[in-house]
């Protein structure tokens, strides 16, 4: 359904949406729409080990992820300067309210934020999610400004968050689907894109969207918005072919192999939970008899899949078919191992060379949830029990292959395709 904003903005929640700014590998989370004032700020910078901790500076409080050296420094905003920290430097910018780190590792835009605004970010809604930003603002006014570049669309997509916090990425194939498609877009430098992860169940953005489910497209420059999922795919179709991008290329070989794949896995991973719970001792045998038709099946076409000699699917640069197969192969991989003990099998070397691809695809790991992110979906789905401890750890991100997968692939020369 494609809808006109109107005063949609209006009325959102805008004080503490947290937003995450993309430049190469630099992340910040800031607030926006906070009023400012003029206590000077003190920038704090801390190892990975203590990544995503609360950093109070002076009177306003931000969150800051870097990856960076293994020391704590300081920098004042008072003046312009210069801190060196190993083989990286931090440049304080009171003018433009910027920090910078080189080596495209962090950015931190300063934006004034109350403790009390912060403290109520955390139990909010909308207002607590988390944003992607793609669209390296600086450069785009800079090429506007020369007469380069004409004024790219700007989106905005809406997708699902994290069910165990309400801020991180959820596990919502069809977003990361969309999310991905849009990145491709945006590495040829097509379109301005904005993610911001939503928690459904607030009643802020249920109000806002008007019980629309994520993803959610929107145009704020045409005040459009698109909730149906075959309204997103057309309006970034017709992006793509605008501007003659191979994006939605067919293939009928292709498309009839992918077909009803995740069906079939989630009728398998339903027949092995359902066994599980019947029984309280588990199958000693592998695959029970029950659950070895559905077994069966879905190893037949990831089979199927495997019958390939391409990195994508239909050649060398991505599709919409990677789109929509490498998120499911990745769920396919995360869920089984953890709800029901399935692996992908390591004799097909072609498939788990494909996966490696995906793992080393900027569209699919910028978009790709946590592994307890996608955990937690489908026991949601299939009301199994959670484990407290699991959704306390660090979020943790599959994005390697078992040892013997990589080395099949090796001796075949895959890895060079």
């Amino acid at each position: 359904m494609v809808s006109h904003l109107g005063n949609l903005y209006d009325s959102f929640p805008t004080q503490g949406i947290c937003t995450y700014q993309l430049y190469g590998e630099r992340f910040t989370k800031l607030s926006k729409s906070v009023p400012k004032h003029n206590a000077t700020p003190k920038l704090f910078i801390f190892p990975p080990d203590l990544l995503k901790k609360s950093i109070l500076i002076s009177d306003r409080i931000c969150w800051i992820r870097a990856l960076i050296s293994n020391r704590l420094i300081e920098g004042k905003a008072n003046q312009t300067t210069i801190q060196t920290v190993l083989p990286y430097s931090v440049q304080c910018d009171r003018n433009t309210s910027q920090f910078t780190l080189s080596r495209s590792i962090l950015a931190y835009h300063r934006v004034a934020t109350s403790l009390d605004a912060m403290d109520s970010l955390e139990e909010n809604d909308v207002s607590s999610s988390p944003t992607t930003r793609m669209d390296r603002c600086d450069r785009v006014k800079e090429n506007n400004a020369s007469g380069g570049e004409g004024v790219k669309p700007f989106l905005e997509l809406f997708v699902k968050a994290s069910g165990i916090d309400n801020r991180r990425i959820g596990a919502c194939l069809f977003c990361q689907e969309f999310w991905m498609e849009l990145y491709a877009l945006y590495e040829i430098n097509l379109v301005r894109v904005e993610v911001k992860t939503v928690n459904v169940n607030s009643e802020p953005f249920k109000r806002s969207f008007l019980g629309a489910l994520p993803p959610i497209l929107v145009e704020p420059d045409k005040e459009l918005m698109y909730t149906d999922n075959r309204e997103i795919e057309r309006r970034i179709f017709h992006i793509a072919k605008e501007f003659s991008v191979p994006l939605f290329e067919k293939d009928i070989t292709v498309d009839k192999s992918i077909e009803s794949l995740y069906r079939n896995f989630k009728v398998f991973l339903r027949a092995k939970t359902d066994y599980e719970r019947e029984n309280e001792q588990p199958s000693s045998v592998g695959v029970p008899t029950s659950v070895v038709p559905a077994y069966n099946k879905l190893v037949e076409q990831l089979t199927s899949i495997d019958k390939r000699n391409t990195r994508y699917l239909v050649g060398s640069t991505m599709t919409m078919y990677d789109c929509e197969l490498m998120p499911r192969l990745h769920h396919i991989r995360i869920a089984g191992q953890h709800l029901c003990a399935f692996e992908i099998p390591h004799s097909l070397v072609h498939l788990w060379n494909y996966m490696l691809t995906a793992y080393r695809t900027a569209a699919f790991i910028e978009s790709c949830p946590a592994d307890q992110d996608i955990s937690y979906h489908y026991k949601e789905q299939l009301n199994l029990p959670h484990r407290q401890k699991e959704y306390l750890q660090m979020p943790i991100k599959t994005h390697t292959i078992p040892d013997e997968a990589l080395e099949n692939i090796k001796q075949l020369g895959l890895d060079k395709l």
